[in-house]
């Protein structure tokens, strides 16, 4: 089962796909979710490869637990472990639950995960990216040679291709926020023709590119992107919540693994019980004298003493997971709620950002009609 799981891992490419989720987590180490995005990662890429195991080779979850209870807690490390030995307590427990239930994902499982997509999309920094502006679909079409009705032969000629719409600008604003279509090579560009804080508008339109300091142009720039900056501030502050919310249920987890760590030492506590009282029974009634016999009928006494004590602090231990479960789902429909609100926060931004494309547009057109546009290369 444990080379099993192994081959698991090779077949899927876990090891390629976890560089790139270990690169990422690096690279937004300041995001409140990184961490935890990873994490649960790198569990649910066990669940699946335990998953194949038992489908493989028909084992039972029994079986398969009692391996991945052999093979205990160990330290994680930035390979594979053997078998994938859970590296906590909380995790070896989600993994042995997960043993019994359906592969499919759950509805909670699907919402967290596109919450936590969404979140991760959202810009951290005062610079505003847009889609870069599509060429209008009313552009004259290339004029077409004429027939030659002469019927001479001539030497082929290759047609004059149409100089494609490349599109791309960068606003400068004298608060040091900009906005931009484009790629970095082209804020780079215009990063070259701006002097120290000014506001300034750079664009290329057909292998052209322009400047404009006029103030009234940087307003109208400003007026056309401030919904758009406005839905991103309401985006990054829903984000936020949204992080908040993460960081407790992950608090809740963790309190949940601590318990679901306990349960299993008392568990194995009483399994311990178990054996030594059937093992005293066997011998007590094996035994030839009666003073032997009440010795073991004591000793036997005392087991249950102690298998009530465990079952009771089992059903403390119980109780106080049960406590949990009703904060945790309250989170989850909190979690559910944002989402739905950072979905339609994303409607109302593709609206607004189409909307701005077609006015920012009209206004290079505008800009290099009245002059106010100087050509630069």
């Amino acid at each position: 089962m444990a080379v099993c799981h192994e081959l698991a891992h090779i077949k899927r490419r876990d090891l390629s796909f976890g560089a790139a989720v270990a690169i990422a987590e690096r690279l937004f180490f300041f995001h409140p979710l990184a961490r935890l995005a990873a994490r649960e990662y790198g569990f649910w890429r066990e669940a699946a490869c335990d998953a194949a195991v038992i489908e493989a080779l028909g084992a039972t979850p029994h079986d398969y637990g009692r391996l991945l209870l052999d093979l205990g807690v160990s330290a994680p490390r930035r390979t594979l472990a053997a078998a994938g030995a859970p590296w906590s307590f909380e995790n070896l427990k989600r993994r042995i639950v997960m043993l019994g239930r359906s592969s499919s994902p759950s509805a909670g499982s699907r919402v967290a995960a596109a919450a936590a997509l969404t979140i991760a999309t959202i810009g951290l920094v005062p610079l505003t990216l847009t889609a870069r502006i599509t060429p209008p679909a009313d552009l004259p079409a290339a004029p077409q040679p004429p027939a030659d009705t002469a019927g001479r032969d001539r030497q082929a000629r290759p047609e004059a291709k149409p100089q494609p719409d490349d599109t791309a600008f960068v606003v400068f604003h004298a608060d040091g926020e900009a906005t931009m279509s484009g790629s970095s090579d082209d804020m780079a560009r215009a990063r070259q023709l701006r002097n120290s804080g000014e506001a300034m508008l750079w664009f290329r339109r057909r292998g052209t590119e322009y400047i404009v300091r006029d103030q009234a142009v940087m307003q109208e720039a400003r007026e056309i992107w401030k919904r758009v900056s406005e839905l991103g501030n309401q985006q990054g502050a829903l984000g936020a919540r949204q992080g908040v919310l993460g960081a407790q249920q992950g608090s809740l987890g963790g309190r949940q693994g601590e318990l679901g760590a306990q349960q299993g030492a008392l568990g194995q506590q009483e399994a311990a019980l178990s054996l030594r009282e059937s093992q005293l029974a066997g011998r007590e009634a094996a035994a030839d004298n009666a003073p032997e016999r009440t010795s073991l009928a004591q000793q036997q006494v005392a087991l249950r003493a102690q298998q009530r004590d465990l079952a009771r602090l089992m059903h403390n231990l119980e109780t106080q997971m049960q406590q949990l479960q009703a904060p945790m789902e309250e989170l989850a429909r909190q979690m559910t709620a944002m989402s739905k609100e950072m979905n339609a926060l994303g409607e109302k931004m593709t609206a607004a950002t189409a909307e701005a494309e077609a006015k920012m547009r009209d206004l290079l057109d505008r800009a290099i009609a009245g002059g106010l546009a100087q050509i630069v290369r």
